[in-house]
């Protein structure tokens, strides 16, 4: 991941009016950025869709570069955030941004790396002409699609579902709007849709990563634990740096019974460097209680716990409220087995 962008965080004052500069609320903070080509310092790209999701993958906006690059998010909460710039021709690059809202607003640059040629026949040289088709979708698309994500931030599910179908029927080719109907299915347990969204996303992009990371993801949530590890492994043969995929990775693996193998592949990801995944606590919590090791696999859940909560994500939702009943649990039997 890292040498596929270089980027530069700095942190400012806050402001103490009710709104700064950029029109970012009082108490909440803002990302400001500039894509910038990396052989071409002064080139500035127009339109490159930018995109910003919450650290567990749920969408939070999408903004396009102006004539000199730059994008801007206001009106962000406290969490970690990961960036994505993906542009025909160059390296899709992603990184992570630490939001503290005492910081106010956060500065970033993007570097651009240019693919090197490719033949004619090459699968991925194709599929880059299909990302050009969707960088070039209609602006009605792009509005019903920003109009989407928006509801989506805003948990109406009802509303995004309408925006999003019509971002896909004014532009059928338009990956990134069926992966993220794709996640709406999935959050409102309608696996079967879900499913369907993700594999037209791919069908119109096959290097969309998120389209495989979330099939991935939602193939290991129902138990089909080998289709999960052969999206993970198409996954990792594009982008053999997402530590989210290798949490899939880990997770296919204890799914079909390889325990030795899923916890190797989950030790290695708690210690990749700015991997911040919580949830491979959770796999190794499973690994550890089904070795009988309580203390370790108890330790497991409080580290988890701590991580998701300092990542931002609300104590209520379902895996972190599941984590502390199984904490509470297997507190109880440890202290009874003394």
């Amino acid at each position: 991941m890292r040498n596929a962008i270089l980027a530069t965080v700095f942190f400012s004052i806050p402001v103490l009016a009710q709104r700064d500069i950029t029109g970012t609320q009082l108490g909440l903070a803002s990302i400001q950025g500039r894509v910038v080509l990396q052989d071409a310092p002064s080139a500035a790209p127009e339109q490159i869709p930018v995109h910003l999701t919450q650290s567990n993958g749920v969408p939070v906006a999408v903004a396009y570069t102006s004539g000199n690059g730059q994008f801007l998010f206001n009106n962000l909460a406290t969490g970690n955030y990961e960036i994505r710039v993906s542009a025909p021709g160059f390296h899709p690059v992603s990184h992570t941004v630490n939001v503290n809202t005492a910081s106010g607003r956060i500065q970033t640059q993007v570097y651009l790396r240019r693919l090197e040629p490719r033949a004619r026949t090459d699968p991925a040289a194709t599929s880059a002409s299909i990302s050009m088709r969707e960088m070039l979708a209609p602006p009605g698309a792009r509005r019903e699609y920003e109009k989407g994500l928006e509801k989506l931030r805003k948990v109406d599910f009802p509303a995004a579902e309408r925006h999003l179908k019509k971002a896909v029927a004014i532009h059928p080719a338009y990956s990134r709007a069926w992966v993220e109907l794709g996640q709406l299915y999935a959050r409102t347990s309608r696996s079967g849709e879900a499913l369907k969204s993700f594999r037209e996303g791919l069908r119109q992009d096959d290097q969309n990563r998120d389209a495989w990371l979330y099939m991935a993801r939602l193939l290991n949530d129902q138990g089909q634990h080998l289709e999960a590890l052969q999206a993970a492994a198409r996954l990792e043969q594009q982008y053999a740096r997402d530590p989210r995929n290798h949490l899939e990775i880990a997770r296919g693996l204890l799914g079909v019974g390889k325990i030795p193998e899923a916890e190797a592949a989950a030790r290695r990801l708690d210690t990749e460097p700015h991997a911040e995944v919580p949830e491979v606590h959770l796999v190794l919590f499973h690994i550890l209680r089904l070795r009988q090791d309580k203390q370790a696999a108890a330790a497991e859940l409080r580290t988890y716990l701590k991580e998701i909560s300092d990542s931002g994500v609300p104590s209520t939702v379902a895996p972190v409220v599941r984590a502390r009943d199984l904490l509470a649990k297997l507190e109880t039997e440890i202290a009874t087995a003394k």
